[in-house]
């Protein structure tokens, strides 16, 4: 976990909590940073990767797309997702076709 010092700007005591101090002009404060990890459910991740439910669900028995259980349902991490997107192919627009793809010509 990285922390970081930053300034912190003078304030005026909060009016919605009095008793909150305030730092000193010019004090350090340490911000810590969190990881994102955020989990969606099915419907969600599949509008994510603007595949069909039923693709998601697919790509999950096959084992290409890791799932986990939360009570009775799958559920897939953000990171899980978008690994997933970076391991496909690229895709060539201007040509229409994905790397070793022979073109019609």
């Amino acid at each position: 976990m990285r922390k970081s010092l930053t300034p912190v700007p003078t304030r005026q005591k909060s009016k919605e909590r009095p008793d909150a101090e305030t730092p000193p002009a010019g004090a350090l404060a340490q911000i810590v940073s969190i990881p994102v990890q955020r989990v969606f459910p099915p419907r969600q991740a599949a509008q994510y990767l603007g595949v069909h439910p039923q693709t998601l669900k697919k790509l999950t028995d096959e084992g290409k797309l890791p799932a986990r259980w939360m009570g009775n349902r799958r559920a897939y991490t953000l990171e899980e997702l978008d690994h997933f997107i970076n391991s496909l192919p690229d895709y060539n627009q201007s040509r229409g076709e994905y790397p070793g793809q022979k073109g019609d010509n």
